[in-house]
């Protein structure tokens, strides 16, 4: 397979493209212009361009776009087919197919889709496609399909555009939209978990300032002081403190002062040290 050059582009440009202009064969390619047709997705019918008129075509929209021009691919060769640069770098894109059939004659039908962020206006009569043309090794069976002698944009085909494109600057904004509508939620949640431990925390205090009123202090502070001081209980005479009793002992006995033993009636009583006169440890009745 080997493409065709300008110069045979030229010489054999009345048998490919009729009406076409030797000044539109540039670099081995045919420069196609726009038609006076063209349907963008998502509207009720298609429309007619006069000459000069423009067609814009929104971002995330898929159009026909029929070309002015008929061409005849010969039988023995195969058209390929593309976008000018100065269409496709500010985001629309073929979509419609690369090659034309052996043999096949008419208008060509450009499937475009603006994956670009603006608006893509395009005039009639304006150079926008361009056809190669290539030699196949055998010659096949031409083209015999319903777009044979096509002249205008089939029904078939609007059919399948009916649904409006989006575009991914409005697939974007629906997700900032979303992302947007999250945080106003999770906000609102943040804002209602405060306010219910605002409420806890107030049933909480209520509960307690009811149970702290409601308490008997009193007792309890008489039970406390019960148990830290002990009640002081008198003791009998001659009765021994137990262990742990507070209160005073009795004086015992001077150490080294002897103590005269207890008699009892009709006992002698005791004979005194020597040196010591009696009356000095018998009792005096009168007191003196």
């Amino acid at each position: 397979m080997s493409f065709w050059g300008t110069e045979r582009f030229r010489k054999t440009l009345s048998q490919i493209v009729p009406d076409g202009d030797p000044a539109r064969v540039k670099q081995g390619s045919y420069e196609l212009s726009l038609g006076h047709e063209a349907y963008l997705s998502g509207e009720r019918q298609k429309q007619r361009l006069n000459d000069g008129e423009l067609v814009t075509i929104p971002p995330g929209a898929t159009a026909l776009l029929l070309t002015k021009e008929f061409v005849s691919i010969p039988h023995n060769a195969v058209g390929l087919i593309s976008l000018k640069s100065s269409v496709k770098l500010p985001g629309l894109v073929n979509v419609s197919g690369f090659h034309v059939d052996p043999g096949f004659t008419g208008r060509l039908v450009f499937t475009v889709f603006n994956a670009g962020v603006v608006p893509q206006p395009l005039q009639s009569g304006d150079a926008l496609f361009l056809l190669w043309l290539a030699d196949m090794d055998e010659v096949p069976d031409p083209y015999s399909g319903p777009r044979a002698r096509m002249s205008s944009i089939p029904a078939d085909l609007i059919g399948k555009l009916t649904t409006p494109g989006v575009s991914p600057a409005d697939l974007q904004k629906k997700i900032d939209d979303v992302q947007q509508h999250i945080k106003h939620e999770i906000d609102k949640v943040k804002e209602l978990k405060m306010v219910v431990i605002g409420l806890l925390a107030a049933l909480l205090v209520a509960a307690v300032t009811l149970i702290l009123e409601g308490f008997p202090w009193s007792r309890l502070g008489q039970r406390l002081g019960d148990w830290v001081v002990p009640s002081k209980e008198p003791t009998s005479a001659g009765s021994t403190p137990s262990p742990g009793q507070t209160g005073s002992l009795p004086p015992g006995p001077t150490i080294g002062t002897p103590q005269p033993a207890a008699t009892s009636a009709g006992s002698p009583p005791p004979v005194p040290p020597p040196g010591t006169s009696p009356a000095s440890t018998v009792p005096n009745p009168s007191g003196g």
